[in-house]
């Protein structure tokens, strides 16, 4: 214990106070033969004590301490809500009334669009290979007449500005590819992060005739809605993304050589 009683400032002891009772292990020790001695000592030690303590620093650190805590749950909440905006929605699923495949969808922005590559089997689609197999994986590549009429009931082939409207989303056309991007199935370690749950995967592209397919793995080419009127209304824009780069390229080809995937967007 210090020399002077750290409460009343009285009395001295090395293990408690003559005069109030305090102790070193912080405990009030003392006994009062009468109840005018306690009322006493209450009104000249204990209160004086606690008016003290009051108007010390320490009160004023706990009101600061308090308020940087209510501030830090402000943020937290902030946070959380910031979150859910940006965050893939809770699993959503569509089910095509044609063939009864069931589609994951999933909303970003203020738009809604399936999470995976069109799968319905149509005159003027194949699958990579003509294997079955890459169908189910990464869905069948399209032309660009079948790819506008194709989608279901209630779902088109988006336009080059809904694509837009999605990758400006995404952060824009330098980094959304790599958000956008599903998490496997690119090579070479080329992965996105799918922050969104459009879970884009390299579906590659085939000639028009079927009979010849390239870049499965590597890359993954989108029709859009849209045709290149300024110069040749023979071409037609799309989208594409590639293992290597973390953007996503703007586009035009021919509409009668490609077989390109398609992603049905809500109407």
């Amino acid at each position: 214990m210090s020399e002077t009683c750290a409460v009343c400032k009285k009395g001295k002891g090395p293990e408690k106070c003559e005069v109030c009772g305090f102790s070193d292990n912080g405990f009030i020790n003392r006994q009062f033969p009468i109840p005018e001695d306690a009322k006493n000592w209450i009104e000249t030690v204990v209160k004086p004590y606690r008016l003290q303590w009051e108007n010390t620093d320490l009160r004023t650190q706990l009101e600061a301490a308090k308020k940087r805590e209510a501030e830090l749950l402000a943020q937290l909440e902030a946070a959380k809500s910031n979150a859910v905006l940006h965050s893939p929605s809770a699993p959503n699923t569509f089910t095509d009334p044609r063939d009864g495949k069931v589609y994951r969808t999933v909303k970003i922005g203020e738009q809604v669009w399936m999470a995976e590559n069109l799968a319905f089997v149509a005159e003027g689609s194949q699958c990579y290979d003509n294997d079955e197999s890459n169908g189910k994986k990464y869905g069948r590549l399209y032309n660009w007449d079948t790819a506008m009429i194709v989608c279901p009931k209630g779902w088109h082939l988006p336009s080059d500005k809904e694509w837009q409207i999605l990758v400006d989303f995404a952060g824009g056309e330098k980094i959304a590819g790599k958000k956008l991007k599903s998490k496997i199935g690119w090579n070479k370690n080329g992965n996105g992060t799918d922050d969104f749950g459009f879970s884009a995967l390299p579906g590659g592209y085939g000639g028009s005739d079927g009979s010849c397919f390239y870049d499965v793995g590597d890359s993954g080419y989108w029709w859009s809605s849209s045709l290149e009127l300024e110069s040749n209304a023979n071409y037609a824009y799309y989208r594409s993304m590639d293992y290597d780069y973390e953007s996503v390229h703007w586009l035009i080809n021919y509409k009668s050589y490609r077989l390109f995937s398609v992603r049905c967007l809500q109407d």
